[in-house]
């Protein structure tokens, strides 16, 4: 019976032993953190927008511009008679420099769109990467977690004759010291037996 505890107990110290020692509050900051990635693509898109909004009033500033531009300079004094074929005219250039603002406005929303899926790519790889991470913590507190309570039941059934934490402490140290003490893992046996009567 004490050698089936025995195996037990360095089985479980093996699983145990790979954890590493993450206090559980580590999980909330990771989710914080996630969080806050959230809330800077969201400030960084508002921004975007805004910027590109402010891009698009001013070529329509600039549209004005050049037809305020292109009336006064054929209707200096402000009225002038036109022809039919003037006024043809008047009507293309009008459309012309109408179209080219729209193909402004055009190219201005596909770069936007362009920087937005960029942004949205970036974000969803560190969106991944910490959720990963705050699975991964949660992962390690979670089995931090079970293996206390079951060391402490292991301690309640055993009425206090395996106390786990007494044993890893000693399989600890005797790791700890590796090489100079590697050759006496017979005291680390003889340690653990008497830990374990």
């Amino acid at each position: 019976m004490k050698t089936l505890f025995f195996v037990i107990a360095v089985v479980f110290m093996i699983g145990v032993g790979g954890c590493a020692s993450v206090p559980p509050e580590s999980v909330t900051l990771s989710s914080e953190v996630g969080a806050g990635i959230k809330k800077q693509q969201q400030a960084q898109v508002g921004f975007l927008n805004l910027y590109f909004e402010a891009k698009r009033k001013d070529l329509d500033a600039a549209f004005q511009r050049a037809l305020n531009t292109y009336f006064s300079t054929i209707a200096p004094s402000g009225s002038v008679t036109l022809t039919k074929t003037q006024l043809d005219d008047v009507a293309k250039d009008v459309i012309d420099l109408s179209r080219k603002n729209a193909q402004a406005k055009e190219s201005l929303e596909k770069v936007r769109i362009a920087l937005l899926t960029k942004l949205d790519e970036n974000y969803q790889t560190l969106n991944q990467a910490n959720s990963t991470v705050t699975g991964l913590l949660q992962s390690v507190v979670s089995t931090k977690e079970a293996a206390n309570k079951s060391i402490q039941l292991i301690n309640t059934t055993t009425d206090g004759r395996i106390q786990l934490d007494k044993v890893f402490a000693e399989i600890d140290s005797f790791v700890v010291k590796g090489g100079s003490e590697a050759g006496k893992a017979i005291d680390l046996i003889e340690k653990i037996t008497n830990i374990t009567k």
